[in-house]
């Protein structure tokens, strides 16, 4: 579940809108706006988990094979984006590599440092890790 959509052209993160930006933009949605999901072109529409986090998925049959994320997944994402942003941190969520070859969760640049989160809930080869 994407917390990042393209919206009139630019990135939206859902996470910096407020309660009222975010019902303003569900609305301007319902009567036509776009939302386009960064990682594909797909349209896409925007949502509350149960909890509570906003975010952004795919229409059905976006032709997008974006791994679904679970609610425990996005709220840490959540959570970790806001944690660096308060700690001063250039934070992004999503983010890819210039080659597009991995897409880090949580991505954090102060003095120089880069960080690239990567949130892991279920079970991983080590092989694959």
């Amino acid at each position: 579940m994407p917390l990042r959509a393209v919206i009139e052209g630019k990135p939206v993160t859902a996470p910096d809108l407020s309660d009222k930006e975010w019902k303003d933009l569900a609305a301007r949605h319902r009567q036509g706006l776009p939302v386009i999901m960064p990682c594909c072109g797909a349209p896409g529409h925007l949502r509350r988990s149960k909890r509570g986090t906003r975010h952004f998925y795919h229409a059905v049959d976006s032709g997008c094979d974006y791994a679904e994320e679970s609610k425990e997944h996005l709220e840490i994402k959540e959570q970790l984006y806001r944690i660096c942003r308060s700690m001063n941190w250039q934070t992004y969520v999503e983010y890819p590599a210039p080659d597009r070859t991995w897409i880090s969760d949580v991505y954090a640049v102060r003095d120089g440092r880069r960080v690239a989160f990567e949130i892991q809930i279920s079970a991983i080869p080590l092989s694959e890790l």
